[in-house]
């Protein structure tokens, strides 16, 4: 059998009963399963506070929303043709939504994707329209089910939203350790980042001083642990 015959059984052939794997036991589904990566941290630690994070995140997001896009139908055939511009597609590739246009939206999803692994796209219609909107991904936390997110929780201050998956887009950067985020590249690179950051203030606060410590206290014999304790309360 040829390798063309082999795919055609193979997505002809009937939806097996066990096709969709168990992601979690029962006992874990229906509750809160926050990410272990804190994406405000990310933010606040990394795109805000390093210049390398900064810069490259940028210069890759401004890359990626620079890229045009194209759309196309297919034909009775089986072809494709581009659509023509009365295509409703093409109102979406020009404006996301009434406050942002397609290029600003890829442009933060490649931000968000790099800094947090994850972003989230609701998807909403307005008449014939469709309309894409960003969701912080630091405010999103998925309610899983047994074979994947059973809701997306967006909490804004005290106020909670809820929202099934076929309303949200999650793009992510592949994590082979979780079942439901992705992984920033930033987190690989977190060690690194917090050392520059750490030397950064290390040499800040130096300055202030001309580089001279504050104090330095000598004792001629071995200390205790609690005497150590004592002497750096004292």
């Amino acid at each position: 059998m040829g390798l063309r015959e082999r795919i055609a059984n193979l997505v002809l052939r009937p939806r097996s009963l066990r096709a969709t794997p168990v992601i979690v036991p029962d006992y874990q589904t229906g509750f809160p399963h926050p990410p272990d990566w804190d994406a405000a941290a990310a933010i606040r630690e990394g795109y805000r506070a390093h210049i390398a994070v900064y810069r490259c995140v940028t210069e890759l997001a401004g890359a990626v929303a620079s890229v045009p896009w194209v759309l196309k139908r297919e034909r009775p055939d089986g072809g494709t043709e581009e659509a023509p511009y009365t295509h409703p597609g093409w109102q979406l590739l020009r404006k996301a939504n009434p406050r942002m246009s397609w290029s600003q939206m890829i442009e933060g999803v490649a931000v968000c994707i790099l800094l947090t692994g994850n972003h989230y796209s609701l998807v909403t219609t307005s008449g014939r329209r469709v309309e894409l909107y960003r969701l912080r991904p630091d405010r999103v936390e998925v309610i899983p089910g047994r074979d994947g997110p059973r809701v997306y929780v967006y909490r804004v201050g005290t106020e909670e939203f809820t929202y099934l998956p076929e309303e949200i887009v999650h793009h992510l950067f592949y994590d082979p350790g979780s079942d439901f985020y992705g992984l920033s590249p930033l987190r690989a690179a977190a060690r690194v980042v917090d050392t520059d950051n750490a030397t950064v203030d290390w040499n800040r606060f130096s300055m202030r001083n001309r580089t001279r410590p504050d104090g330095l206290v000598n004792v001629k014999a071995p200390l205790s642990e609690a005497q150590h304790a004592t002497l750096l309360k004292q």
